[in-house]
């Protein structure tokens, strides 16, 4: 039995725009977005995820994370936070760990 892969994710979170009802002249609070990205390799070939990638013996952890989001989604936060980790023996065909962050972005910043 091989050993388990070593991954990270980013939860990004963004403000959304904020919307002016039709009949009222007053914002309303803006939405918080959650923003995926399509995966690109088996398991779940096309499917909806967090953008990640694999974790490289020559980049920490938070390293990776940076380099996951730059290399999937061209973002660049300012604020990455790690956050949890996955890792049940039936999680993922690859039994793969996923060491997961969260970034805070500017809506501004992220494309739609």
């Amino acid at each position: 039995m091989q050993p388990p892969a070593v991954g990270v994710s980013v939860v990004i979170l963004a403000l959304g725009p904020e919307e002016t009802a039709s009949d009222c002249r007053d914002a309303m609070p803006s939405r918080l977005w959650l923003p995926l990205v399509r995966r690109v390799r088996q398991p779940f070939l096309g499917r909806w995820a967090l953008p990640g990638g694999d974790l490289r013996a020559d980049r920490s952890l938070e390293q990776s994370a940076y380099h996951a989001l730059e290399t999937t989604t061209d973002l660049h936060p300012r604020y990455l936070e790690q956050l949890y980790t996955f890792g049940d023996v039936d999680r993922a065909p690859s039994r793969t760990i996923s060491i997961v962050y969260w970034a805070l972005l500017r809506s501004d910043l992220v494309d739609a």
